[in-house]
């Protein structure tokens, strides 16, 4: 048997055959000869033995450090060190982002760094300065201070302001913060590596990519006009939409400005004015997506195996298909900008619950859904459920 590296990898050499080969040795006429005592019980042996687990070692690093070279194999600071070569690096936890809106007299500003927290003592912090104009009202984004999920929190959660603001006299967040996460995993890494080649050059697809590497990013969607015309979603001949959820403005901006084609025109509702190395400046445009809320009713038979602890699961499995934040404040890509929500999968990701006899399911963009047929949206519309969202009945 061959080892070490060979035509089919690497084959590590097992402890029994390295025992067996110094147990051999050992007994040849220049060591100790052919009635020497290898037992457990005599300093040999047991000398013996513990060379050949030191051995065994060696080998175990062997394989690992040979393992360590490829991109399916490696883990942690390795795996790091593998995808560099394609220019790949692991995403850190990331902070989650929210837009604040800030109530008070016209003319208060918000400076950056001003806090507002949850009632449960999730801080954000400001991120951009504002000021409150005649609607008297400020649209401020934040940031939470903790880093990862713990701060994807609901919709109208954040309502208490931590540091005194001048004329500000309430805020609040009217959608849900979302792009906490933690570090990117092993698994996480190795796709974007796998997924280099639609990264590269200035395609839609590494468009798409860049947008999507953007800090808090949850969702985007590219969109291009080949044509002469404007097409069915209103994008002008040869030009590009980018429609996403969460992140910065400036930094969405970036992303699209360093990939784009020179002369080829991003479109959208969203105008960020970028400054080139040459000192000009570029309008770049990109759509922020509508949220549409989808509401869902299941009606489910059940027999003796049910428990009703099964309702929470079934809501955190309609998100996750959906898209959403849940109630361990997990952020759900879900079926994404302009997809379609169906009924027969929003069934079929309950089969593994236990207890059920049968199910149904209505769905809708409104509360208290009838229907029972697929819900379909635009391409710049973007559903999203949340927990409350959805009911379970027993029938």
């Amino acid at each position: 048997m061959i080892y070490g590296i060979t035509e089919q990898g690497f084959i590590r050499k097992p402890y029994s055959v390295i025992l067996q080969e110094l147990q051999g040795q050992a007994r040849l006429g220049d060591y100790f000869g052919s009635d020497a005592d290898l037992s457990d019980a005599s300093p040999l042996g047991i000398d013996i033995k513990l060379e050949a687990w030191a051995i065994d070692r060696q080998w175990a690093l062997a394989e690992e450090v040979y393992y360590s070279l490829w991109i399916s194999t490696s883990e942690g600071v390795s795996l790091d060190r593998a995808v560099k070569f394609g220019f790949v690096s692991r995403d850190p936890s990331q902070y989650a982002i929210v837009i604040l809106r800030f109530e008070g007299e016209e003319g208060s500003a918000i400076a950056i760094g001003k806090q507002a927290e949850t009632a449960q003592n999730i801080v954000f912090e400001t991120i951009e300065e504002k000021t409150i104009d005649s609607s008297l009202f400020a649209d401020v984004y934040a940031q939470c201070m903790q880093v990862g999920t713990i701060g994807n929190v609901p919709a109208n959660s954040i309502n208490s302001i931590k540091t005194p603001i001048p004329g500000v006299t309430s805020v609040n967040n009217t959608a849900a913060a979302s792009g906490g996460r933690p570090q990117e995993s092993d698994q996480e890494v190795r796709s974007k590596y796998e997924d280099l080649p639609a990264s590269t050059g200035s395609s839609i697809d590494a468009i798409r990519a860049a947008v999507a590497a953007v800090p808090g990013i949850t969702n985007v969607l590219a969109l291009e006009n080949t044509d002469n015309v404007d097409d069915e979603n209103g994008i002008p001949p040869r030009a590009f939409e980018v429609i996403v959820n969460g992140g910065l403005d400036e930094d969405i901006a970036d992303a699209i400005f360093l990939k784009k084609s020179a002369g080829i025109e991003s479109y959208g509702t969203e105008t960020v004015v970028i400054t080139d190395v040459q000192g000009f400046f570029h309008d770049v445009h990109f759509s922020r997506a509508i949220l549409v809320d989808v509401y869902v009713i299941f009606e489910i038979e059940t027999n003796d195996n049910w428990s009703s602890a099964n309702i929470t699961t079934m809501k955190r499995n309609a998100v996750s298909y959906v898209g959403g934040i849940d109630d361990q404040s997990a952020e759900h890509a879900g079926v994404g900008c302009g997809g379609t929500v169906f009924a027969w999968k929003l069934i079929a990701i309950q089969s593994l619950i236990t207890g059920i006899e049968d199910i149904s399911v209505k769905l809708g963009k409104s509360p208290n859904p009838t229907e029972s047929e697929n819900l379909t949206f635009l391409a710049r519309e973007l559903p999203r459920i949340e927990m409350t969202n959805i009911v379970v009945n027993i029938i």
